[in-house]
């Protein structure tokens, strides 16, 4: 499975009554939704519009690993806004 659910869903039932997903892989189980394995053709459409549906955005794209994709936020390396302005003007100047 490419895509999932996350805990950040709020069962607001928008994934389902808006009909993103055309495979209908988008699924609710004992209250909880999710996406259907055997469905799923992992097109990535509920991914990439989810911001048009989804309150909270709650749909995950797994990585190969299955903890999501890319470095966890606290350990991204940080570059003051101030300093990278700076390096972008040095490189328009020369």
């Amino acid at each position: 499975m490419k895509y999932r659910i996350g805990e950040k869903c709020i069962q607001c039932f928008a994934c389902i009554r808006s009909r993103v997903c055309r495979e209908e892989a988008i699924i609710e189980r004992n209250g909880v939704y999710r996406i259907d394995d055997r469905r799923c053709t992992g097109c990535g459409t509920c991914f990439t519009v989810q911001q048009y549906f989804c309150p909270v955005r709650a749909f995950i794209e797994n990585s190969p690993s299955g903890t999501g994709s890319g470095p966890p936020r606290g350990n991204r390396p940080r570059i003051s806004r101030n300093k990278r302005i700076r390096e972008i003007r040095g490189r328009i100047r020369n």
